[in-house]
């Protein structure tokens, strides 16, 4: 069976697909974790990603028992190892959210940070895609592993373009490997003035993965062409944490779906009118015309 994932980036599913990125927002929490999923579900999402990285490729060694505000801790405090442990989830942990996103018929699937993470995807096939977020996006060696799971597993590979040159950022990720790009800037949140929507083209970039406050520039992305639409995801946005503020609450991200295809709806009345020559009025006035005139 074609994941709905594969269909919109076929462009064959008819609608926007909504991909609710719970990421590190469950905060080590695997009860708060599922209930986010749940949330996402009833939100409209398509979708729910997470994140999985090595901790110990991501914190510098002269870093690792440094102290920080952490859940991890005792009084709110641990290493910045420690607490990057913590936030990851063990295999067991990984097997039950796939287990939990099948019960509630979602699709799923991680951002791998390292090829180390990407190597473990090996042992979820069931996820529709493997991402290689932002940070890691000028990493040629993981874009060619994960590309090789990706199609081992077929599944997509999904590429966000954050913290690329501006002018060149799409074109610096390798294209002879299937990928669908995602439009990103990474500025969490990102000024509305600094979302750059016009890169999106409905070609060569079929996503948009926002970091604003609100969602009105991704409304703003289905209309120029997106199909995939990637918004982090929160139960409650005053949280601590560095995605809390620029992610959507269940309320926002339904608002938002409910927008995105309105959205849509009207991108598709255009294309059936492009290229054609207007003859007459259109057939929803036809009823005005008879009362008004």
């Amino acid at each position: 069976m074609v994941s709905k994932l594969k269909q919109a980036i076929a462009n064959e599913l008819g609608r926007p697909y909504f991909i609710a990125e719970i990421g590190m927002n469950h905060n080590g929490d695997f009860q708060q974790c599922m209930e986010l999923m749940k949330l996402a579900k009833e939100a409209g999402a398509d979708c729910v990603k997470f994140q999985k990285r090595t901790p110990e490729m991501h914190v510098m060694p002269s870093e690792w028992d440094e102290m920080r505000s952490s859940p991890a801790g005792t009084n709110g405090q641990a290493t910045k190892l420690e607490h990057r442990r913590y936030m990851e989830f063990d295999g067991s942990e990984m097997a039950r959210i796939r287990s939990y996103a099948r019960q509630l018929d979602l699709e799923f699937f991680f951002s791998v940070f390292d090829i180390p993470s990407a190597a473990l995807m090996e042992h979820y096939p069931e996820a529709v895609a493997i991402k290689v977020p932002s940070p890691v996006n000028h990493d040629p060696k993981l874009i060619e592993y994960a590309s090789e799971v990706a199609d081992r597993n077929q599944q997509a590979l999904i590429i966000s373009t954050g913290m690329l040159d501006p002018e060149t950022r799409h074109s610096e990720i390798p294209l002879d490997v299937p990928v669908a790009i995602m439009h990103t800037v990474s500025c969490y949140p990102t000024p509305l003035d600094q979302c750059h929507i016009i890169n999106v083209d409905g070609d060569k970039v079929i996503g948009y993965s926002g970091h604003e406050e609100g969602y009105l520039p991704t409304v703003l992305a289905v209309r120029r062409g997106a199909r995939i639409i990637e918004r982090h995801f929160t139960k409650d946005r005053s949280q601590p944490g560095s995605d809390h503020k620029s992610s959507l609450d269940p309320e926002a991200f339904r608002l938002m779906v409910s927008a995105c295809l309105a959205a849509y709806d009207m991108l598709s009345g255009d294309a059936e009118m492009l290229g054609q020559k207007r003859t007459g009025p259109y057939e929803c006035e036809r009823a005005a015309i008879e009362r008004l005139r």
